[in-house]
Formats: C-alpha cells, structure tokens, sequence
C-alpha cells in the first residue's frame, strides 16, 4: 500500500504491531535513518509498505521511497549511496552502473535520472537488506 510520508511512523506502528520478530522500535529508526539519506527536493511523497506472506516462514515487511523521475539532478543517486555506504555497502559498483545507465543520453525525455526507488526489508539480520530499484534514461 502507498501512504504519503507524513504517515509512515503511524503506519509503521498500526502495522507492525504485534509482529515483535519484525522488530518494530528498529523498523522506525531505519526508516529515520533512510530518510535522513534520501531526504530532497527528488523523493517522492510516497512510499510503499508491502507485508510478504510465506507458508514456511513468518511474514517480512518491506518499506521503499521512490523518486521523482523528472527530477533531473543527482539527488536520488547521491542519497541512494549515502545509504548503502551507511549500512556498510560498497557503493563505487553503483555509482558506476548510474554512469553507464546515463551514457550516451545528452536530454532524457520521460526518466531524467536512472532512480526509481530504494527500499528495506524487515526483519533485518546482521546486514540491512536493501532493494535498489533503478531505469535507464529515456
């Protein structure tokens, strides 16, 4: 479900109540702590909060930012990195695959910027898992 980001802390605790193996005190401060990297004039209001069900284990929570794909600065590329380099990634492969997603494209018509959206999964284990979501300019 999409809610605008004024609502994800209450969201957060409505659904992530009762659901202690997602930790939920954690939930909130990565989601903090993934605001503060992405925080500009390039996210979105929006963010998603998907819950996966599976038989054989207990559900996983996942909440991803998206940005602006007509914002034509580097904002979402920069923060994206932020990101991952605070929670221990190496960022460098990435930041060479925004090169290589831009190459060649002197005006982007519909995707100005190769950062469609950046997102956590819960519960986390030693290491954050990050889904990166990303497009060719076009």
């Amino acid at each position: 479900m999409k809610i605008p980001q004024s609502q994800v802390s209450r969201a957060l605790d409505i659904v992530l109540q009762g659901q202690n193996h997602l930790e939920p005190a954690q939930a909130e401060q990565e989601y903090q702590s993934l605001l503060e990297c992405v925080q500009s004039d390039a996210l979105c209001d929006e963010f998603e909060l998907a819950i996966s069900l599976r038989s054989d284990a207990l559900p996983t929570f996942k909440l991803t930012s998206f940005f602006l794909s007509e914002d034509t600065t580097d904002a979402a590329e920069k923060g994206v990195l932020r990101y991952l380099e605070l929670k221990g990634y190496e960022a460098q492969p990435l930041s060479d695959l925004f090169s290589i997603m831009k190459k060649g494209v002197t005006e982007p018509g519909v995707k100005k910027q190769p950062v469609h959206g950046l997102g956590i999964e819960f519960p986390i284990g030693e290491q954050v898992k990050v889904n990166t979501y990303f497009n060719p300019l076009v």
